[in-house]
Parts: C-alpha cells; structure tokens; sequence
C-alpha cells in the first residue's frame, strides 16, 4: 500500500491511539504534518510492527517520518528512512517523546534531518 502526499495536523497518512498495529510492505512518500510527518502514534505502543519505506515526509516540528508520543516498548521499526525530515525540533526520522524500551531497528537511515 502507498500513502503520498497526505497533510494532517498529526500523522499525514496515518494517526494510531491504543492500538496493536502492524504495518507491513507500506511506502509513506511526501507526507506532511505538524508531528508525524507519515504516522503519529497518539498513545503507548507495545509490540507494534512498522516494515517500510519512508521517503520525503516532513514534520513542522518533531518526528519526520514517525512521531509516538507515549512510551514504545517491544516494537519492530525495521524499516528505511530516507531524506525525511523534521523542521522545528527532534527526530529527522523517528521521535519518542518518551520512554523507548527493547524496541528493534533493522533500518536503513540516509539523509534524514532535524533543524
């Protein structure tokens, strides 16, 4: 499945609250939103599943690819991050605004950037 070009204030194609996801063969291009510039994860995630291809998506602040605002535990963020970017704080690809525990990154990370 492809999610381009989508705008949001929270997660340009995507926006999860206390949900068990799994996103797998996704490609997430030229996303925009104010976090989460392809998804924002609303709450705590525990074994979440995220295998796919992030290119171009832009948060105006944090998270330009993927924001999760609770804590993220046991997940798999196998995925590749290319040129996303984040304009006003943390996370050229992927931001945790909290505790971030036992999580798996088998990832490619290219030219990904937070000003």
């Amino acid at each position: 499945m492809n999610f381009i070009n989508g705008c949001s204030n929270s997660g340009g194609a995507i926006i999860c609250e206390n949900t068990t996801l799994e996103i797998i063969n996704c490609n997430f291009t030229n996303n925009s939103a104010y976090n989460g510039g392809a998804i924002y994860f609303n709450s705590d995630i525990n074994n979440v599943t995220v295998l796919g291809c992030f290119k171009d998506n832009n948060a105006e602040r944090a998270g330009g690819a993927i924001y999760v605002k609770g804590k993220s535990i046991n997940n798999n963020f196998s995925s590749q991050f290319y040129n996303n970017n984040a304009r006003k704080a943390s996370g050229g690809a992927i931001f945790f605004s909290s505790l971030a525990e036992n999580n798996s990154f088998e990832s490619i990370f290219e030219n990904n950037y937070a000003l």
